[in-house]
């Protein structure tokens, strides 16, 4: 990590434990009636995925938003193709 950076987020990997987990409980619970209603199962794990491709995206972004934000404070430079000298009056 180099200096200034904002560190890399470590919250969409416990939400894959977390989404893993909570998954594998509820199947582990209700087995035959999940059986019977193929359905049900089908929709729960989708709604699951979607909620966690959502979660991830919107950290992302946070992560992506936080890390293009100056910092106060901190001196303006300039890109590096921008070269050009200003005078001052």
């Amino acid at each position: 990590m180099g200096k200034g950076k904002v560190p890399e987020p470590t919250t969409p990997k416990q939400v894959n434990v977390a989404a893993g987990t909570g998954i594998a409980a509820t199947l582990a619970a209700f087995t035959t009636w999940l059986g019977d209603h193929p359905g049900a199962l089908a929709l729960g794990v989708f709604t699951i995925i979607i909620g966690v491709i959502a979660v991830h995206g919107l950290i992302t972004a946070r992560h992506q938003a936080r890390s293009v934000t100056p910092m106060p404070g901190t001196p303006i430079i300039p890109e590096k193709g921008d070269l050009t000298i200003t005078e001052h009056a």
